[in-house]
């Protein structure tokens, strides 16, 4: 079982739902489908962590939810930049916030050596 880092960035993408996902926790595990660049080695019983990342503060940026992968890579359409078939994993969360719960400034303090910040998941 590996964990794998997905990154938001609220200045490409207004997450229309999440307050809705973050109420539905912890009486449930809201599933959201997220776009992965990867295509091995990553699926079903996989973990993972979400950072929040874009134009904020430091203070603001940093891991907001963790939880499952519960599926394995799938294409769909990507419907923010209109590509027609793209890969997917379902992301079942176990914790989901607004606010960090582990600041990019704590991560950096944890481990240096990790890069925290990734352009592509």
């Amino acid at each position: 079982m590996n964990t794998y880092l997905f990154a938001w960035n609220p200045d490409r993408w207004n997450w229309p739902n999440i307050k809705e996902m973050i109420s539905q926790i912890p009486d449930k595990k809201p599933i959201h489908k997220w776009k992965t660049n990867r295509k091995h080695k990553i699926g079903y019983g996989d973990n993972f962590l979400l950072v929040k990342l874009g134009n904020l503060e430091k203070s603001d940026k940093g891991i907001i939810g963790f939880g499952k992968i519960v599926s394995n890579v799938y294409k769909d359409k990507d419907v923010i930049k209109n590509i027609e078939q793209v890969n997917f994993v379902d992301l079942e969360f176990e914790k989901l916030s607004l606010n960090p719960l582990i600041s990019l400034e704590e991560l950096d303090k944890i481990e240096r050596h990790i890069h925290w910040t990734p352009e592509g998941n």
